[in-house]
């Protein structure tokens, strides 16, 4: 096989992993600045506290990856979107001090600050990934040198804000799922109230971005209309979305959270099959794209990059699940700790 190809799919994974991961935590985030009930905004932090700087190491790990392999695509793609990125970079260092310094002192201001903080920095965060999604989806006007040149403003388009739209209500519905896991009674029943609210409307963000998708953009069926079997993909997604008010509404918190993040998984797949085999669509001049071949390093640079993945991707793995095994169960409602 193609290694452009071998890497696209391993970048894709490791993308999906930090989405996967962090998403919840960024979904606590959000929660945490709409709730208004005390008991349940003082568990929602330390549902994260454990396993959120281990759920970024995805993001470290894709961004490494698609340097390695894709640089090309790497320097135009963090040159043409600079602005973006460095809120995005200021919003990750926000809500990673809003976590860790938000009980230093007991000081009203103190914690209201932080508060804040962590939340908006936790909102900005989920709508940028939805918005750089909507962007590569909908195609950029690229130039000859595949950059592109509108800015922040020429990013904030109405397909990209509302996949950015729809990326925060599933994000934040993921971190719901995650709140009725792992707080104890009775703000499990309160989270569980969030997620069938929020299914809600994410049902309804879905359909209309799906519509929106299958009438203006055909280029991203075009691999299941080449390929039926991938047709798997958007029913196996459409019976997780289902599944989530259903699950919620029984009481079953595992299977809520499992019909998220298959959800969550299932977006991604349809995002890296259509997409495929463009890293950065241009639109309206489709020979600027950077696509899988001319924005990859040399075959011996990804051969030797795979190798190292080969080893350091089973220790990765192996610290998720031991982190996330060892802090399993509910969180104690006396001291908000396990």
């Amino acid at each position: 096989m193609d290694p452009a190809v071998i890497w696209y799919v391993i970048v894709g994974v490791l993308f999906a992993g930090f989405v996967l991961l962090d998403g919840y935590d960024l979904g606590i985030g959000v929660m945490h600045l709409l709730v208004r009930e005390k008991g349940l905004k003082n568990a929602l932090r330390p549902v994260i506290a454990p396993v959120w700087d281990g759920n970024e190491v995805w993001l470290v790990v894709g961004g490494g990856a698609l340097f390695a392999a894709f640089p090309v695509a790497y320097a135009n793609v963090f040159s043409s979107f600079y602005t973006a990125f460095m809120l995005f970079l200021f919003a990750v260092m926000f809500r990673a001090a809003s976590i860790e310094l938000a009980h230093f002192f007991e000081v009203r201001w103190w914690q209201v600050f932080w508060d804040l903080a962590f939340g908006l920095s936790s909102l900005v965060l989920a709508l940028l990934l939805g918005v750089a999604m909507g962007n590569l989806v909908a195609g950029l006007p690229l130039d000859a040198d595949g950059i592109f040149r509108g800015g922040l403003r020429g990013l904030l388009r109405p397909y990209p804000l509302m996949t950015g739209l729809t990326a925060l209500v599933l994000l934040t519905l993921h971190g719901a799922a995650m709140a009725a896991l792992k707080c104890s009674k009775p703000f499990d029943q309160t989270a569980r109230e969030w997620v069938l609210r929020l299914s809600v409307l994410f049902v309804g963000l879905y359909a209309i971005l799906t519509f929106w998708t299958l009438r203006f953009l055909p280029h991203m069926s075009q691999a299941m209309r080449e390929y039926p079997a991938l047709f798997l993909i958007p029913f196996l997604t459409l019976l997780s979305v289902v599944n989530i008010p259903h699950w919620a509404w029984r009481g079953n918190d595992r299977l809520t959270l499992l019909s998220t993040s298959f959800t969550i998984l299932g977006l991604l797949a349809l995002f890296g099959a259509g997409m495929f085999p463009n890293l950065v669509l241009s639109v309206p001049e489709p020979s600027h794209s950077l696509t899988l071949w001319n924005s990859s390093s040399s075959d011996k640079t990804q051969f030797i990059m795979l190798v190292i993945t080969a080893m350091g991707m089973p220790l990765v793995i192996a610290y998720q699940i031991a982190v996330h095994w060892i802090f399993r169960g509910r969180i104690s409602p006396d001291d908000s700790s396990y």
